[in-house]
């Protein structure tokens, strides 16, 4: 792990600060806090006209994934999700 003074921000970021109403999700500074049974997710995404990205991980475990996508309309919230399934799935 590594050591830095950003962490105690960092560890402020995955905390909650907004329900939204969901059981399983809810808001952290900036970070969409997903929970699903034992296992917690931070994600970010976003998008301007031609461009989505979206950024999944799982800090218990120290992997995650990022998913760029060129184009409107597109989700890769749903690829990033899938994609961190498969490669806890693996470890």
């Amino acid at each position: 792990l590594i050591e830095s003074p950003l962490i105690a921000e960092f560890d402020r970021m995955q905390t909650t600060y907004r329900p939204t109403g969901s059981n399983n999700m809810s808001m952290g500074l900036g970070l969409e806090i997903i929970s699903s049974g034992e296992d917690t997710h931070f994600a970010k995404g976003g998008n301007v006209p031609g461009y989505s990205a979206f950024i999944m991980f799982d800090r218990k475990n120290q992997i995650g994934t990022v998913v760029l996508a060129n184009g409107d309309g597109l989700h890769p919230g749903s690829a990033a999700t899938d994609i961190l399934k498969i490669l806890l799935e693996a470890i």
